[in-house]
């Protein structure tokens, strides 16, 4: 399913660090896209969050995520 939100140019973007790994990723407020820079943002180059923590061996769920914030992001 592509990203909702890819079409626009202004969205929210949640910004946080996954638990056992201290990686930080980017996820799309509407569609949760993951991606894993800002530079991949602008490529619109992106995995679904369930994909994404399947694939790192973890549950697909927030609980995984820490240091959560929100961010008002303009490509």
């Amino acid at each position: 399913m592509p990203c909702i939100s890819s079409r626009s140019i202004w969205l929210y973007i949640y910004i946080a660090k996954i638990r056992n790994t201290n990686q930080k990723i980017f996820i799309c407020d509407e569609c949760e896209a993951v991606w894993e820079s800002e530079k991949d943002i602008l490529k619109n180059s992106f995995k679904e969050f369930e994909d994404y923590m399947l694939e790192k061996g973890l549950k697909p769920v927030w609980t995984e995520l820490k240091d959560i914030e929100k961010k008002w992001y303009t490509r």
